[in-house]
Formats: C-alpha cells, sequence, structure tokens
C-alpha cells in the first residue's frame, strides 16, 4: 500500500449564503482511504477550527471565496491536500423587516403622503412601493403620493419591497384616512356663507 494519491478533486457546494452550510465531498483516490481531514478557507485564507466536511458561513466569510482542502489517510501516512472547487463571493441572506414601513402626511384630496421603507437587516440595495386602497392603484410606485379624489372614502397605505442580491422581503405600512377632501379655509367658509344668504333674496312674482 502507498500513501493516497488524489484522483479526482473534492467537490464543494452550497449556497454561498450567510447562515447557509456548505459541504465538500471527498474525491477520488487511487487507494481507499482510511479517514479524511478537512480545512476550509476564505480567500485562500484558513480558517480556525473548520475542520468538518461541512461547515456554516459568517458574517467574516462576506464577500469571499470558499474552498475546502481534504487530506486522504491511510496506515502508509497523509495525502497532499486536495483543493476543492471555490464557492462564493458570499452573500447576506435576503432583507428582514426589523420595523415596519410607516405612511404619513396629509390625507386630503390635494394632500401628499410619504411612505418610509421602515428599517431592515442584511443591506437592501433598492425598495419599490406600491400604494393601495385596498387594491394596487395603477402607476402609484414612487416613495410619494398625490391623493386625488379617485381616493375619496378609501384608506391608503404603501407597500414596500426590499431588495438585495440574495432575494427580497415586504412589509405593509399603516393605514391613512379615509379621504376626505380638506376642509374649508375662514375665507372660504365665509365666501360659502355669502353665496347662501347674501341679499335681497328673491321676492315673489311681481303682479299688478
Amino acid at each position: 500500500m502507498a500513501i493516497p494519491v488524489n484522483q479526482a478533486p473534492p467537490v464543494a457546494s452550497g449556497t454561498p449564503i450567510i447562515g447557509q452550510t456548505l459541504n465538500v465531498t471527498n474525491g477520488s483516490w487511487d487507494v481507499t482511504p482510511d479517514s479524511f481531514t478537512y480545512q476550509w478557507y476564505r480567500d485562500g485564507s484558513l480558517i480556525s477550527g473548520a475542520i468538518a466536511a461541512a461547515y456554516v458561513l459568517v458574517q467574516a466569510d462576506l464577500g469571499r471565496q470558499m474552498l475546502c482542502a481534504v487530506v486522504a489517510v491511510n496506515v502508509d501516512g497523509s495525502s497532499a491536500p486536495a483543493p476543492s472547487n471555490t464557492v462564493g463571493p458570499v452573500r447576506e441572506p435576503a432583507p428582514v423587516n426589523t420595523a415596519p414601513a410607516t405612511v404619513a402626511g396629509d390625507p386630503h384630496v390635494g394632500g401628499v403622503l410619504i411612505c418610509n421603507p421602515g428599517t431592515w437587516t442584511n443591506n437592501p440595495t433598492s425598495f419599490t412601493y406600491q400604494w393601495r386602497d385596498p387594491n394596487p392603484i395603477t402607476d402609484a410606485t414612487d416613495a410619494e403620493f398625490d391623493v386625488t379624489p379617485d381616493e375619496l372614502g378609501k384608506q391608503l397605505a404603501c407597500l414596500v419591497t426590499a431588495i438585495n442580491a440574495s432575494g427580497q422581503a415586504q412589509s405593509l405600512s399603516n393605514w391613512v384616512g379615509p379621504v376626505t377632501f380638506p376642509p374649508l379655509t375662514p375665507a372660504q367658509q365665509w365666501a360659502l356663507f355669502l353665496a347662501r344668504y347674501s341679499y335681497p333674496r328673491p321676492g315673489p312674482p311681481w303682479s299688478g
């Protein structure tokens, strides 16, 4: 018997997202080894304590390329390390909402509502917005929304989608409304009063 020699390299696999598990196969060898040892690397640097066939990705792996070197062992000794393919770069998980989206502003016709996307983990790279009444409002996909007479009597909210390279998640804001016309200003109230109660009032038809 002789020290094992690698014939086909180990294969590392798994989803390169923090918190996910990578696994490595043993590869193929010219003789049957008695056992194997494993050592994981990030960007070519040894990871202390990462000496199993499975490895759970941690924050320090973010943006890095991962591989595992496998050593085959028999009674004659240990093989040269056989490196696997690389897996990566490692990404953050999909966004997770930690504080919901919120809507504030003037829920009257002619008013403006503003949607704050809330607070998210895992660094979203972009947000999308969809205003609802409660159905999706056509073309209402900005953080700001101009309230129109079409929304009279309705409650309004905004559905926020947070996106990064690993996926997306959504948060529905608070509801505001129902939408009404804005209250009259004192000048408008006075003009309405004059229109209703101005004198002289029409009298009975003249007869002679």
